[in-house]
């Protein structure tokens, strides 16, 4: 599963923030390349290897009009142009099956990325990348935090537990962010980071929205981040290595009501092979019973939903 490229960018603003980087005036704030790992969890024992590889690049600045366009130069590579998703912000990215594919594409050496056609006028700084730092573990939800997930009273506190990492020799920064994504508002609820080592973090009661699916995603990262080497000094580089965890969970309608579990498909009080059997006679004609991600469609996401809860024994 791939994380989305909102979610990095608030990874990113987080960044800024805790380094101090006052984002005001005419500037590049911020430029990035990042390696990650994407895994899913769907039980309480821990997350499942990386199913997927991604690859990040993105620049980011204050004024709409300070860079109109900027590329990005691989080691071995000619510039790629970075898509611009806003006046603000550029980005390239790209998936891959296995790490080693990842890292192949985007081998050790200097990254450079340029800018052009704004007020900045055109300028260049280095990504220089010749070691890995990957954190020690994949993060995984602990403490029974994954069954919990599942049947959340959205009236209380929610405390998420996860693992901690050694932070590796060669990073100079070692973070682990967490976001709650609400489905029914289509963003992200909740998102907050903070240093290693910490283990938990607690949603505050009334953030998520009843009846809702959500995806919770912990990302440890390990930086090195150096403040303010490029674009005129004004800059903070980044480059990173993360591993992401996401696993489903489930508002009921708070104070002790809710809706069904999702594994309990045919509402017989058990979960077992008819609810498997029903779900798919559902699915497979399209009837919105079968929606049980409520997102308003019926899709593969509604297989995966169903069976990471059906999968565990029930909500």
């Amino acid at each position: 599963m791939h994380v989305s490229s909102k979610s990095l960018r608030l990874a990113v603003m987080a960044s800024l923030a805790a380094c101090g980087v006052n984002r005001a005036g005419a500037q590049v704030a911020n430029y990035i390349i990042f390696y990650t790992g994407y895994a899913n969890q769907l039980n309480d024992l821990s997350a499942e290897a990386p199913g997927s590889w991604g690859f990040f690049a993105g620049l980011y600045t204050q004024g709409p009009d300070d860079a109109g366009e900027t590329t990005l130069t691989v080691p071995g590579q000619p510039p790629v142009p970075m898509i611009k998703i806003d006046p603000y912000d550029f980005y390239l990215n790209g998936g891959f099956a296995t790490q080693a594919e990842l890292m192949g594409a985007y081998p050790a050496g200097d990254y450079v990325m340029s800018i052009s056609g704004g007020t900045l006028g055109d300028l260049a700084d280095t990504l220089p990348r010749n070691d890995t730092w990957w954190p020690s573990v994949q993060p995984s939800f602990t403490d029974g935090t994954y069954t919990a997930l599942q049947v959340i009273d959205p009236t209380q506190d929610l405390v998420v537990r996860f693992n901690t990492y050694d932070p590796a020799p060669a990073a100079d920064t070692s973070l682990t962010f967490f976001g709650a994504f609400d489905y029914a508002i289509g963003n992200y609820a909740f998102y907050t980071f903070a240093s290693q080592p910490v283990s938990e973090f607690t949603i505050p009661a009334n953030t998520l929205t009843p009846n809702s699916p959500l995806s919770f995603t912990i990302w440890h990262s390990s930086r090195q981040e150096v403040c303010c080497p490029g674009f005129g000094g004004t800059a903070l580089r980044t480059v990173g290595f993360d591993y992401a965890t996401t696993a489903t969970g489930f508002t009921t309608e708070g104070g002790g009501g809710g809706t069904p579990c999702p594994a309990d498909f045919n509402q017989d009080g058990g979960v077992d092979g008819a609810d498997v059997s029903d779900f798919f006679a559902a699915w497979e004609i399209g009837d919105a019973i079968a929606d049980v991600n409520q997102d308003g469609g019926v899709d593969g996401a509604d297989v995966t939903t169903f069976f990471a809860a059906w999968e565990n024994g029930g909500c």
